[in-house]
């Protein structure tokens, strides 16, 4: 995710040194903010379908972004950016909006706390040196080209290495139920399973109880 960034921080340039105005320039990161938004709606509801497979659609949406981002310095008229922005920011909604329901998948309810603050530090680490690394490759070069480059590259690559990570979690032995509300349905229904058993425990201990008392009735009444 070192690419992450990248866009919001050189698109306006990037368009200014084509030729538009800074209100035009500025108003490509509002597209992405809007679309950003729109899609993680979007994405919520396509998540909730039976035959939706969370990790297929992050995987694809991320591969998308990073080749979109690829061949940023190839577009030559601004309403190009405008649909690579609005391609960009549905991309990195899929990936933002999914990420949870792709962990509790793979490893697991109980073990989202843990995966969750390991995956946020990860990506925090990665994007902190992403935009430092891509503006010395702009100072190196003269040009905003090479940053758009490292930042597709990134963004593709991570796309590419999640495919098999549903088999990688399989063959380790950690994939459970299919989608989150199974997670969450069966999970609950072991907690009642539990309740249920308990209860019955408990009865089963206040028969005993009340059967010891009334013998110890019975023997003290012959005595």
């Amino acid at each position: 995710m070192a690419g992450f960034f990248v866009p919001f921080t050189y698109m306006p340039t990037y368009a200014m040194d084509m030729g538009s105005d800074s209100w035009s320039a500025a108003f490509l990161i509002s597209v992405i903010g809007i679309t950003n938004i729109v899609g993680r709606v979007a994405v919520g509801f396509v998540s909730d379908l039976p035959c939706a497979d969370c990790l297929l659609i992050n995987n694809v949406a991320l591969i998308i972004g990073g080749v979109a981002t690829l061949f940023v310095p190839f577009y030559s008229q601004y309403y190009i950016l405008a649909i690579y922005c609005a391609v960009f920011g549905t991309s990195i909604a899929v990936f933002v909006s999914l990420r949870s329901i792709i962990m509790v998948e793979l490893m697991g309810l109980e073990k989202l706390t843990t995966t969750f603050g390991f995956v946020i530090m990860c990506q925090g680490s990665s994007s902190m040196i992403g935009a430092p690394i891509a503006g010395a490759l702009s100072d190196a070069t003269g040009s905003d080209d090479w940053a758009f480059y490292l930042a597709g590259m990134t963004l593709t690559l991570s796309g590419i290495i999640c495919l098999p990570l549903r088999r990688v979690a399989r063959w380790e032995g950690l994939v459970g139920p299919r989608s989150v509300s199974e997670v969450i349905t069966t999970d609950g229904g072991n907690k009642r399973k539990r309740g249920s058993r308990r209860g019955k425990e408990e009865e089963r201990e206040e028969e005993e109880e009340v059967m010891m008392s009334s013998r110890g009735r019975e023997s003290g009444a012959m005595v």
